[in-house]
């Protein structure tokens, strides 16, 4: 289906914002829709979210839109090595953190730990998701995404050596918001 699918008439003079909120308000119809059908409260919990990293490259300017655990690393002309922060990454080191704990507590089941864990998260996606004012907040395309949480860069497309994009599982953990392990 397309459901969130459109053709882009001329992707030199969209605004990548734009774009980006368009998507937003076209997944929030697609939680709602959902969640309406199945009885669901309208929880970040409970709804479809994107983290993306998107690019738009022209001749002069090359922008990079981030939210979620997708990251991407830039090498520039003179050398340099440049990225996006993961903002999940509080979340995900703590979220390790209790799952160790929990596994320890079951005697090393995992579905026992899975079990209690499910409820803990839930509560969590619920705090954190597009929340700045959790500590361990991050946004997520989601329908209710906080557009200034979000990563907007932009650089003269000839300073860009190489660019990747990448979701958090490329990379060590570790790396992640570490200029010494991004090097």
């Amino acid at each position: 289906k397309s459901i969130f699918c459109r053709t882009l008439p001329d992707t030199q003079t969209e605004d990548l914002l734009t774009v980006i909120m368009e998507i937003d308000s076209r997944i929030q119809k697609f939680n709602r829709e959902c969640q309406e059908k199945h009885g669901l409260p309208v929880e970040a919990a409970f709804s479809a979210g994107l983290g993306c990293t998107v690019l738009k490259i022209d001749s002069k300017k090359t922008e990079i839109f981030q939210c979620g655990d997708c990251i991407a690393v830039l090498r520039k002309t003179d050398r340099t090595i440049g990225y996006t922060e993961n903002p999940v990454k509080a979340a995900s080191t703590r979220d390790r953190e209790i799952k160790a704990r929990l596994l320890k507590e079951c005697h090393q089941d995992a579905y026992a730990a899975r079990v209690k864990f499910t409820p803990i998260l839930m509560e969590q996606k619920n705090r954190d998701i597009n929340n700045p004012e959790s500590p361990e907040g991050y946004p997520i395309i989601n329908g209710f995404l906080r557009i200034e949480m979000c990563q907007h860069i932009s650089f003269p497309t000839d300073e860009i050596r190489s660019l990747l994009i990448c979701t958090d599982g490329f990379l060590p953990f570790e790396w992640f918001n570490d200029s010494k392990g991004m090097q």
